[in-house]
């Protein structure tokens, strides 16, 4: 079974408690809606000098399970930006056009 999960947020929030172990799950997909896009997932400080910090297990599973992701506003996105509309349209579909 393959689940698919839209993750719409404001940058900054944390992911919602469990989702390690959504994640963890053989053939889950993620399309992640935020001003960030992939970027939310990776909250390592990067800075000149600074050694960076390992990738989490979190991370790591999150970071494996992204189909897609939109930096685009979700109203913009719905009231005429055909292509992140269109992103979005093609990740709720895939598993009916196999």
């Amino acid at each position: 079974m393959i689940y698919a999960l839209v993750f719409i947020g404001r940058s900054g929030e944390p992911f919602p408690d469990g989702i390690e172990t959504l994640c963890l799950g053989p053939g889950t997909r993620l399309f992640i809606i935020d001003p960030n896009g992939v970027d939310i997932i990776d909250k390592r400080v990067r800075a000149p000098g600074v050694i960076p910090q390992p990738v989490t297990p979190l991370m790591e599973s999150l970071m494996n399970a992204v189909d897609g992701a939109s930096r685009r506003d979700l109203n913009r996105t719905f009231s005429g930006d055909n292509i992140e509309r269109g992103k979005i349209e093609h990740f709720m579909t895939r598993e009916l056009r196999k």
